[in-house]
């Protein structure tokens, strides 16, 4: 049951194909206010980026104009699932206004806070049913129905091979083949500790196909099959081709020995920013009021950047960092601020810059240093680390909205990416505390 009903499939372009791009003014039609289609709206970036965050406050703080039909506490059988009509008991948990209309907070019972929904009074008044007696009858016999069907499912699995004519071994049961999970980042694992101990990375093999015996009795998978079952259902993020020539050339980059700029030109943090604290889309459609799901649409992309953020910072370590980085990455961590860089031309950073944000705990903030080819190198192994820390319906939102974010980053690759200002030749120094250091190096 996810946490937000619908969710849009507005793409961080135009229609048409062209990007709005960063320094282009944006001409809306006031045809959708009072049909005049010679009057046109000129927004520029600027302006709606420094008034974004106070629009969605306006909003939230706005009084409802609508009375509202329920009240904290209520309980109520909410309709679920788009193409059966199957009720859950739920209750009132809160209740704010939004756009001028009620909003309800709804808590399922026996579900967990993080399958608790929102919806807007017009969408309550389409969802939300009296709490009968004969509605929750309903919704347990329909529940009841599925176990029901569930069941026969697996008894049919045991039906012997000399009646079906099949081995176990081509059901879907005991013929579970493996394919090696090529991670062309596999270089970025790194050691754990700093005396040379191996952190935990990515170690794929090929099993042996091996015949299933027949048999009468039905074979259990093994722990390593579900796992591995599961890993084919979650789908890599696809990246543009652009995209994969900026990671081409970021690879080519480090394998000469050159290090990003710190902190980068246009860092992830910056990125996201214009994203989802410049959401235009967002703002249009609410103010002309085009979808009437868009406030949970811009809460998902809020959620959506917080989760990618969050998990950046976690993982750069592990999935992001390469090991000729390695040395640069344990300097910002521990503070220091050595000079990176060798030829004259280029200006030696500090970590003393003003960009460089932190934790609440202190720590440096790694998403306000890194900046495209450090995100492109997260988004392409995404899959992996969204399994290992989120639930299957936050991972499934986190990997659609990450669809259209990667079409929003193709749009502007020479705006985030340019080698000869985000790459620097390593010094003399740092070469030589590279190579007299115990790490295990290679490249593959």
């Amino acid at each position: 049951m996810s946490e937000f009903r619908k969710v849009s499939d507005i793409n961080m372009s135009t229609d048409e194909g062209k990007s709005i791009s960063d320094n282009d003014e944006m001409e809306i039609s006031e045809t959708a206010m009072n049909g005049n289609p010679n009057n046109t709206v000129s927004m520029s970036d600027e302006s709606v980026v420094e008034n974004t965050e106070a629009m969605d406050t306006d909003m939230e703080n706005d009084e409802a104009d609508i009375q509202a039909n329920w009240n904290v506490g209520d309980v109520i059988m909410c309709q679920w699932g788009p193409n059966q009509n199957i009720y859950y008991e739920g209750k009132i948990t809160e209740v704010d206004n939004l756009m001028g209309q009620p909003r309800y907070s709804v808590h399922y019972k026996g579900w967990g806070a993080k399958y608790d929904e929102k919806f807007l009074h017009e969408d309550a008044l389409k969802f939300f049913k009296p709490a009968t007696e004969e509605l929750k009858q309903r919704t347990k016999d329909a529940i009841e129905e599925e176990k029901s069907k569930k069941s026969k499912n697996k008894r049919s699995m045991s039906i012997s091979p000399i009646v079906t004519g099949k081995s176990i071994g081509e059901s879907g049961a005991g013929n579970h083949k493996s394919k090696k999970i090529s991670n062309i980042f596999a270089r970025h694992s790194r050691s754990s500790d700093r005396n040379g101990s191996k952190k935990r990375g990515r170690i794929s093999s090929d099993m042996s196909n091996t015949d299933t015996p027949v048999s009468s009795r039905p074979v259990k998978m093994r722990m390593e099959d579900t796992v591995k079952v599961r890993e084919k259902e979650i789908v890599p993020i696809k990246l543009t081709s652009s995209l994969k020539k900026v990671m081409t050339c970021d690879k080519e980059l480090y394998l000469g020995f050159y290090l990003p700029s710190i902190p980068a030109r246009s860092s992830i943090d910056e990125i996201l920013k214009r994203v989802f604290l410049f959401p235009f889309l967002t703002v249009i459609i609410i103010a002309f009021k085009y979808y009437e799901s868009m406030p949970r649409d811009a809460d998902t992309r809020r959620e959506f950047g917080s989760k990618l953020q969050k998990l950046f910072n976690l993982y750069v370590g592990d999935y992001v960092i390469s090991n000729f980085e390695d040395l640069m990455y344990q300097d910002i961590v521990q503070g220091n601020e050595p000079y990176y860089y060798g030829l004259d031309r280029c200006k030696p950073k500090h970590l003393g810059n003003a960009k460089i944000s932190k934790e609440n705990d202190g720590s440096v903030k790694m998403s306000s240093l890194f900046g495209l080819p450090h995100l492109l190198r997260f988004l392409h192994t995404a899959h992996e680390i969204c399994r290992d820390s989120l639930n299957r319906l936050d991972t499934e939102n986190f990997l659609r909205w990450a669809a259209d974010f990667v079409k929003f980053l193709d749009a502007r690759v020479k705006t985030f990416f340019d080698k000869e200002q985000d790459f620097y030749p390593a010094a003399v120094t740092y070469l030589t505390r590279f190579y007299s250091n115990k790490f295990e190096y290679q490249w593959k």
